[in-house]
């Protein structure tokens, strides 16, 4: 979708609805779609807002196609657990004493400990 044009209208409604609310990240989701309708591209507005190019341009689709109540909650769904109870107690331990800097360690270290391999995307 290269087309990101929006009314003044829609614009106007975007802006009062950022104004109005609390939550930071429906805020910034506002926020991409109004600086993408009025001439940033999906890579500035990344960058300001530390989130990939293609959730900036999701959020202008998810728009275009519900509306402004669509740039409220976003409900994440992730897959079933894979590990068995005794395997998540073993986790919570090793957590308890180790750090990781990122959730793709963990995964890494779940791998090689249980053999459950976990993706960062579905």
């Amino acid at each position: 979708m290269s087309d990101y044009c929006l009314t003044d209208k829609q614009l106007a409604e975007l802006r009062a609805a950022h104004r109005g609310t609390r939550d930071k990240r429906e805020a910034d989701r506002i926020k991409a779609v109004v600086l993408l309708a009025t001439g940033w591209t999906a890579e500035q507005i990344a960058e300001v807002l530390q989130i990939d190019p293609n959730t900036v341009r999701n959020h202008f689709k998810r728009y275009r196609q519900d509306g402004l109540k669509s740039l409220g909650h976003v409900a994440f769904r992730g897959s079933a657990c894979q590990l068995d109870a005794a395997q998540l107690a073993c986790l919570e331990a090793h957590l308890q004493s180790h750090l990781y800097l990122s959730a793709k360690a963990v995964a890494q270290w779940v791998e090689d400990t249980f053999d459950v391999a976990y993706t960062s995307a579905a």
